[in-house]
């Protein structure tokens, strides 16, 4: 019997017409993802009742429901559904803005050596955490919940995906990096997470999820700069309001992300050793009533 191999696993989406429920004839596209743990979580219900035998004489398994974490090299316009989905909004004239519109998807695992393939439905964009470092390719995590996932099929329910296009992967060579409005060279890594607050909810009569409602967006994240000067750490001290915007760009194509409004929540310059010391910001991303939002991205 063959042994399941990561490099033989699949993965295929498609946006869902009725939450929880898999499109009929759906036609899936690929994911080029680097890792994807996709779990169906069960309630353990334990029976307290006393026993003389001191042993547990009923158990069984309670409510579940679905959740999974992916993570990707970010590149243009492959992920383009996630980031609507995150936003819970759409692109116009290519500017995508916070709004309020549930996306869910079906998202298909196959394990294609062993012939077997799997559905996780409901599945919504609850998290999404993107990571632009000083020495690595830009990455993007999008954590999922859902409403649960089918039994082992041996038949996918789209045996032929559209395939991924490949596209140049993000690197900040060549972006621009701007702090307050003003364009900055001391920046070494930023990161931010994009949380909806989506809660699971369960009805009488059934153990698995009835719906995923979100809740309000928090927007938190870390901007690392070497420390050149005090400015940057003295806006944390004066609870001054910033700004983040950077451009990141992949052959001819680009993202440009904004964080229009930011509150430096935290500051710090550790000293570890004699190298180079760097000031680590912690921020809050808020509702800026000039862009009408408090996270923008710009495709070009």
């Amino acid at each position: 019997m063959p042994q399941a191999v990561g490099s033989r696993v699949q993965l295929a989406y498609i946006p869902e017409i009725a939450f929880g429920t898999t499109p009929p004839t759906p036609q899936t596209t690929a994911i080029e993802f680097s890792s994807f743990t996709g779990t169906l979580n069960a309630d353990a219900l334990v029976d307290p009742s006393i026993n003389p035998s001191r042993q547990v004489s009923y158990a069984r398994r309670g409510n579940t429901a679905a959740e999974g974490e992916l993570e990707v090299v970010l590149c243009p316009d492959n992920y383009d559904a996630f980031l609507e989905a995150v936003c819970m909004s759409t692109y116009t004239a290519n500017v995508l803005k916070i709004g309020t519109t549930r996306t869910s998807f079906a998202i298909e695992q196959g394990f294609t050596d062993l012939a077997q393939f799997r559905v996780f439905n409901g599945m919504v964009v609850n998290t999404m955490t993107i990571t632009v470092p000083v020495d690595e390719l830009v990455t993007a995590t999008f954590g999922f919940m859902g409403t649960g996932t089918t039994a082992f099929s041996g038949t996918s329910v789209d045996v032929t995906p559209t395939a991924v296009t490949v596209k140049d992967k993000f690197f900040h060579e060549g972006g621009v990096f701007k702090e307050g409005g003003a364009t900055v060279g001391y920046l070494s890594n930023i990161e931010f997470t994009l949380d909806n607050g989506y809660e699971q909810t369960y009805a009488l009569g059934l153990t698995s999820v009835r719906d995923c409602v979100p809740g309000t967006l928090e927007l938190t994240g870390t901007a690392t700069a070497l420390f050149e000067s005090v400015a940057f750490y003295n806006k944390f001290i004066g609870n001054t309001d910033s700004s983040i915007e950077f451009t990141l760009t992949a052959g001819i194509e680009s993202l440009t992300f904004l964080l229009p409004r930011v509150k430096y929540t935290a500051g710090s310059i550790p000293v570890d050793g004699d190298g180079p010391l760097v000031v680590e910001m912690s921020f809050n991303a808020i509702y800026d009533a000039t862009t009408t939002t408090s996270f923008r991205i710009t495709r070009a």
